[in-house]
């Protein structure tokens, strides 16, 4: 049975999250930028590409994508490969990351994600 306040929000358009998620989302999305990144990887969960590429992709700048890109591959979110001369960065390929990702992912899909101003389609990777 669903409890009555959650379907008053429910019927409001509120959407219900996991605790697990939130608590990710809190440690992990603290910045707009941080959320960019993970809601980027959360709908391509099998992308792999350079800090270049997804700056130009989120529209942000290098650098701080960069250093960004490299706080959550110290974290285990992101794997970083090397490829020649060339970083890749990808989500790790863990069980339980990547379940909580495809929670993210329906979590978006569910919420039907406006848009943020300035910034392309998240949905689709750049070509590697």
């Amino acid at each position: 049975m669903t409890h009555p306040i959650t379907q008053e929000w429910q019927s409001a358009g509120y959407i219900q999250m996991d605790l697990e998620l939130t608590l990710f989302l809190s440690r992990h999305a603290r910045t707009p930028l941080q959320w960019d990144i993970l809601t980027f990887f959360a709908l391509n969960p099998q992308a792999r590409d350079t800090a270049t590429a997804l700056a130009e992709r989120l529209g942000r700048q290098y650098a701080a994508l960069a250093r960004e890109l490299e706080d959550m591959a110290l974290l285990g979110i992101l794997e970083r490969y090397t490829d020649g001369d060339l970083v890749v960065y990808g989500l790790r390929r863990d069980g339980a990351l990547m379940r909580l990702m495809e929670r993210l992912r329906r979590h978006l899909e569910t919420a039907a994600r406006p848009a943020r101003p300035g910034r392309g389609d998240l949905s689709t990777p750049s070509c590697m």
